[in-house]
C-alpha cells in the first residue's frame, strides 16, 4: 500500500512533509530543524489570541527554523506554493529578519529550499542531489494523486464497515430453542 502522509493536507503541507525528509536526511550533523505551528484557520477566539500577544506570539511567524552548526547558521523558511504570497504580516517579519543579517528563505519548491540553504552556507552530505531528485518525484507523485482525488477520478478509501458475522445454523436452532422454552 503507498504511503500517504499528506492526506489531508493542502500543497503548502505537503511541501513542508517533504523539507521535514529532506533536511533529516540530507544535512549534515549537528542540526535543528522545527516547522513552526501558526495557522490557526480561525480556530482560536479573540480571548486566546490577544493571550498570545500578551506572551510574545506574533503573527506573522514563518514556516520553519533551521539551525546548524559549527559555525552557528540559522535559517528561517517560508514555504509557499502555486500562486500563494506572504501576508503582510510575514513581510513585516521578513524585513526585520533581513534587517537583523539574517534573511530568510522563501521558497516555492524543495530545490529553492536546498538552494538557499547552500547559498547561507549549510552543509549537506555528499548525495544531497540524489535525496533532492528522490523527494522532489515523491512529492509530485502526492500532488498527482490529490488532484485526481480533488478532480473525483480517484476515490479515497474509506474504513470498512465492521460486518457482523452472519450466525451459523447450531446457534440459530440454540435462539429458537430458547424462545420455545420461554413461550407460555
Amino acid at each position: 500500500m503507498a504511503e500517504r502522509p499528506w492526506t489531508s493536507n493542502g500543497p503548502e503541507d505537503r511541501l513542508s512533509i517533504a523539507v521535514d525528509r529532506f533536511l533529516r536526511r540530507a544535512l549534515v550533523p549537528p542540526f535543528y530543524c522545527t516547522a513552526i505551528h501558526d495557522r490557526d484557520g480561525g480556530d482560536r477566539s479573540v480571548l486566546q489570541r490577544v493571550r498570545d500577544a500578551n506572551r510574545g506570539i506574533h503573527k506573522g511567524q514563518l514556516d520553519w527554523d533551521v539551525v546548524q552548526g559549527p559555525p552557528y547558521l540559522h535559517r528561517k523558511l517560508e514555504l509557499k506554493r502555486n500562486k500563494n504570497t506572504t501576508t503582510n504580516a510575514q513581510d513585516a517579519t521578513i524585513a526585520a529578519l533581513i534587517a537583523c543579517g539574517g534573511p530568510p528563505i522563501v521558497a516555492w519548491s524543495l530545490r529553492m529550499v536546498c538552494s538557499g540553504l547552500m547559498e547561507a552556507g549549510f552543509h549537506f552530505h555528499p548525495n544531497v542531489e540524489t535525496v533532492l531528485q528522490h523527494l522532489e518525484a515523491e512529492l509530485a507523485g502526492w500532488d498527482r494523486e490529490a488532484d485526481l482525488i480533488r478532480a473525483s477520478v480517484v476515490v479515497k478509501k474509506r474504513s470498512t464497515r465492521r460486518v457482523v458475522a452472519k450466525p451459523t445454523m447450531a446457534k440459530v436452532r440454540a435462539v429458537a430453542a430458547v424462545r420455545e422454552r420461554v413461550r407460555f
